[in-house]
């Protein structure tokens, strides 16, 4: 795994933690940590197979676990948490490990960056370094889409106000992502 997606793992539990801390939210501390750390494994070249890169991951993480002989209900937990890592507002209404993953990963993209003071950024990014994670995470989905373009349709909803809502224009995660207050 490349060293800026494996520190955005590693930052996603950091940052997921400190959300659940903050806003009371009673969670499996292990159960977080997995989910996070297992994320992204759909973007990394021997767990790509055929699925939305999400759902590569989760079912890598999935086949982790049960090799390593963890319950059905904690691996079926940190699959659901890995595969909606990126989808937006489900997983907010889902268990508590479910909603931090979410909440971690997009915490490390700049959202929710008010919630915090400056001084825990910097504590979090002295020990794991950005190191180009803006670039590196969008460099890493595209090439995944390259390989497998029909994962790519994530939200029907966007494509049918392309077709059918004229100056339809919703936002789109690379222009979004580089306005995070964090460099790199």
């Amino acid at each position: 795994m490349p060293k800026p997606l494996f520190n955005h793992s590693v930052r996603t539990y950091v940052f997921g933690a400190a959300w659940g801390a903050k806003t009371n939210k009673v969670f499996d501390d292990e159960a977080l940590y997995l989910a996070s750390v297992l994320h992204d494994l759909g973007l990394v070249d021997p767990y790509i197979k055929d699925a939305r890169f999400e759902v590569d991951g989760a079912d890598a993480a999935r086949n982790f676990l049960v090799e390593k002989s963890y319950s059905k209900e904690k691996t079926d937990l940190i699959w659901e948490a890995i595969a909606m890592h990126s989808t937006l507002e489900i997983p907010e209404r889902m268990r508590p490990e479910v909603a931090l993953v979410h909440a971690g990963v997009f915490m490390d993209a700049g959202r929710n960056a008010d919630k915090f003071h400056p001084s825990f950024y910097t504590e979090v990014f002295g020990a794991l370094p950005r190191l180009g994670n803006k670039q590196q995470i969008t460099d890493s989905v595209a090439e995944v889409i390259r390989r497998k373009p029909h994962t790519a349709s994530l939200a029907f909803q966007a494509d049918i106000g392309r077709k059918l809502v004229p100056g339809f224009n919703p936002p789109n995660f690379v222009d979004v992502k580089p306005r995070s207050p964090f460099d790199q």
